[in-house]
């Protein structure tokens, strides 16, 4: 008899175990006691005793299998269950729920999965009664591949169970196990979780609430209590660290992560790589870099802490160091044929914008262009690659995609996106995107500046672009950028003595403010006709930028309407030396245009205006296929044509190189003679197009009383000057009389209608342009008849004709014929655009209004 049977205890023969109350009897007498003192053995014994003699008592054939698992015995464990003899898989007779549920948890701690999902399923109303069945349940489908049973479980145990922690742990440790943390946020948040000292719990919940990323407090208070229940655990630390992070506290989250230099270096890998992170965003670089290097020393294939490893050398000052890792990364530097992660994608660009890289950067945001519009961060990322790489219209496409994703909540990069469209000439544009936010309650100073300047930029002035400007003034008075842009505005409205009052122009403070604030402010003051303060102010930025032609050229004109001639001259003379093309000194005008293809990359255009005009071209069905060629071709339209203007003003004795260069001047000029014979005065209208500054030299050759209306400055040594209207050297009232006179004297006078300050807006094609009102209504009332020349690039040779514009009708009101006549215009410049597609110019008159 075993130690643990008291020597007054029954024999088990003396039991008669066919009566229940009997083997009762059995288990308070001997196995109670031999439970107690530990006598496995002994247990056992009784137990098969039992089952011996009552095949039916489901309870202790359970109980004979439990005791053999807890011993360590499975492979006699899975013996005894299943000499039980029967199929719990299926209903038996006499098995009750409890004998169901212990046969449930001994499934499944005999990795016997489908027969614990099959007792499971048979019980599946119970799950509203039995919160130990549900949670043995939840375990067995999972464990069994059917995820949706499962979960069913989960969310009936959280209803049985809303008190008791463990329960909660295991629901919230499966859900989320399945990727389904949106679920464990909605079971378990409406309940309160910091009753609980619970940390598996608490740690579940709080991994469940950062990966949901709404309830930020709740995420940080549920977080930092699991961690005070244990602050040696990595996962509290990592996961509060994240979520500071996401919250923009890089503080809290250095705090979180408990950085500690000498320790660190034993902590998991994520939380080291998250510790690195947190160090950056702390300005504490040369720590991050020490981190990731150890990490990379572990694990050298990880491209995504190389890319991050890089910024952090970067930020450290080890510039050297920085370049030596991004050479190691994968060459070429792109991506996997199937995509990468956005993480990797956005770390390899920072990476080489912070190496000065913008060609690399560009390559590596091409291939993601298509996803710009999913991700705000590959979107401003690239977009500043592509602008640094000078591929415009790609920059601009990222900044729309990008505008289109942010909200006023973070405005910093819709400002960078609508600045950025502005420069390109995407005024038009960038207001479109601005216009779902309300500008009327905004506040923010940058934003107010971007926007007001992209309204006042775009292709029709924005009205609201005046009120806009001011609330940013307003804001911030001393901002050179908010009176600049204001200033500008008031200009385009040519209403000039706000534009200088804008500016709050001061003589003891202006030397100081941007070169690009003084230009505005001599244009104001020109426009304002205090010439003597703008010459003092041109002075300075001439001595400031002596190479900047434009500063000498508007200092010549100032100089010359303030009187002083002889100090015109000499700055004309000094720049005119200066300017390329006569500095290299060519043999002949040959030569000089045959060099333009060394120098087509020297030509600045902005890109939106060949992307207006190819739009044009498109619309007429006459792009060419190459656009490449045919940009190339522009540009060398654009350098030939500043090329003649600076021959004729530099080698004042060769320009009848130029002449001999014209075709079809005769025979394109007879109508001018035709007239001149009359007596009659003459309109000729042109557009800056083709080889438009070749044509006054030809015309003072083709009419005996000719003048030419431009803004060049009167200077006695400039061949023609004497034929000259300088817009410059005279108000608009004294101008018009000027022309008028002319006119009236029989001359032929010749100007640009789209250089017009004043101009309407006229359908062009597609779109609008600006035209002046200024020779319709000299023709309405003169009665003069009005030409326009065309000069055009064919090779190296200029193409010349005359093409006839419409008079007025006998009776024609003057409104109606100058619409008519603007339209006029309109066709003309069409039909000039459809037969010589690559005589585009693009400076000067219409194209300095183009807006995309």
């Amino acid at each position: 008899m075993s130690d643990t049977v008291s020597s007054t205890a029954k024999p088990l023969e003396a039991y008669d175990l066919r009566v229940d109350a009997q083997i009762v009897s059995l288990r308070i007498d001997r196995l109670h006691p031999a439970l107690a003192a530990g006598d496995y053995a002994e247990v056992d014994r009784i137990l098969a005793h039992i089952v011996e003699a009552r095949p039916d008592r489901f309870k202790e054939h359970i109980e004979r299998v439990d005791h053999a698992l807890t011993n360590g015995e499975y492979e006699r464990a899975a013996h005894l269950f299943d000499a039980i003899g029967v199929d719990f898989s299926a209903d038996v007779s006499g098995a009750t729920t409890d004998h169901d549920t212990a046969a449930l948890r001994i499934a499944l701690r005999l990795k016997r999965h489908e027969l614990a999902a099959a007792i499971a399923a048979r019980h599946a109303p119970d799950f509203d009664q039995s919160s130990l069945m549900a949670n043995l349940a939840m375990r067995a489908f999972d464990r069994a591949g059917r995820p949706d049973d499962a979960i069913a479980a989960a969310h009936q145990l959280v209803r049985l169970a809303p008190d008791a922690p463990d329960a909660l742990g295991e629901v919230a440790s499966f859900l989320n196990g399945q990727g389904k943390m949106a679920q464990t946020v909605d079971l378990l948040t409406p309940l309160d979780l910091l009753q609980f000292d619970h940390f598996d719990l608490l740690l579940q919940a709080g991994r469940a609430l950062a990966k949901d990323g709404t309830r930020a407090d709740d995420t940080i208070a549920v977080l930092s209590k699991a961690h005070v229940l244990d602050p040696a655990h990595p996962q509290p630390r990592l996961l509060l660290a994240r979520s500071y992070m996401a919250m923009e506290q890089p503080e809290d989250a250095l705090a979180a992560i408990r950085y500690d230099p000498q320790q660190i270096k034993d902590e998991p890998e994520s939380l080291r790589a998250q510790a690195a992170e947190v160090l950056l965003a702390n300005d504490k670089a040369a720590d991050a870099a020490k981190i990731f290097f150890k990490l990379l020393t572990e694990r050298p294939d990880h491209s995504g802490w190389k890319q991050t490893y890089v910024t952090a050398l970067l930020q450290a000052g080890q510039a050297k160091t920085a370049e030596a890792v991004y050479a190691s990364l994968p060459v070429p530097m792109t991506y996997p044929p199937q995509g990468a992660a956005l993480a990797y994608a956005c770390a390899a660009l920072r990476a080489a914008l912070r190496l000065q890289k913008p060609a690399l950067a560009a390559e590596l945001a091409a291939p993601f262009e298509p996803e710009f519009a999913s991700d705000p961060i590959l979107a401003v990322l690239s977009m500043r690659a592509f602008e640094r790489d000078k591929q415009g219209k790609r920059a601009c496409a990222a900044a729309e995609a990008l505008a289109k994703m942010v909200d006023l909540d973070n405005p910093a990069p819709l400002i960078e996106a609508v600045a950025l469209l502005s420069s390109h000439g995407r005024g038009r544009q960038a207001v479109e995107l601005l216009d779902r936010f309300p500008m009327e309650s905004c506040t923010d100073f940058d934003l107010l500046l971007q926007a007001g300047r992209a309204m006042s930029l775009s292709h029709q002035f924005d009205d609201r672009a005046i009120e806009v400007l001011s609330k940013a003034r307003d804001i911030n008075p001393e901002h050179p950028q908010a009176r600049l842009f204001l200033s500008r505005a008031f200009m385009r409205l040519n209403q000039p003595r706000r534009a200088l009052e804008a500016l709050n122009y001061d003589t003891t403070t202006i030397d100081g403010a941007p070169e690009s604030l003084r230009g505005q402010a001599v244009e104001t003051l020109m426009a304002n006709n205090r010439h003597g303060d703008a010459v003092a102010l041109l002075k300075r930025l001439v001595a400031d930028n002596p190479n900047h032609s434009g500063w000498k050229r508007a200092s010549v004109s100032a100089l010359l309407l303030s009187g002083d001639t002889a100090g015109a001259e000499a700055l004309y003379t000094d720049d005119l030396s200066r300017r390329p093309m006569i500095a290299r000194n060519y043999t002949d005008f040959g030569e000089a245009l045959a060099d333009l293809d060394n120098l087509i990359d020297t030509a600045q255009i902005p890109d939106y205006r060949f992307e207006w005009a190819y739009q044009r071209l498109k619309y007429l069905g006459c792009a060419p296929d190459d656009r490449g060629v045919w940009e190339r071709r522009c540009k060398w339209v654009h350098l030939a044509d500043h090329l003649t203007i600076d021959w004729i003003e530099g080698r004042t004795n060769e320009v009848e190189q130029i002449l001999d260069r014209m075709h079809g001047l005769e025979d394109g000029t007879e109508e001018l003679r035709f007239y001149e014979n009359k007596g009659m005065g003459v309109f000729l209208t042109a557009a800056h197009i083709g080889a438009l500054f070749s044509s006054p030299l030809a015309l003072t050759r083709a009419a005996s009383n000719y003048r030419w209306i431009a803004s060049t400055p009167v200077i006695a040594s400039v061949p023609g000057s004497e034929f000259l209207i300088s817009t410059f050297s005279q108000n608009r009232l004294r101008l018009a009389k000027q022309i008028y006179k002319a006119v009236r004297a029989g001359a032929v006078v010749s100007l640009a209608a789209d250089g017009m300050q004043r101009g309407r807006r006229v359908q062009f094609l597609d779109d609008e342009i600006y035209v002046s009102d200024f020779v319709p209504r000299a023709i309405h009332q003169l009665g003069a008849p009005c030409l326009f020349p065309k000069f055009m690039w064919e090779d190296d040779q200029i193409s010349v004709s005359v093409i006839r514009l419409c008079s007025p009708e006998p009776g024609e009101q003057l409104e109606d014929y100058i619409e008519r006549w603007s339209n006029d215009y309109a066709r003309v410049l069409a039909d000039c655009f459809a037969t010589n597609p690559d005589n585009m110019r693009l400076t000067g008159g219409i194209w300095d209004n183009v807006r995309l």
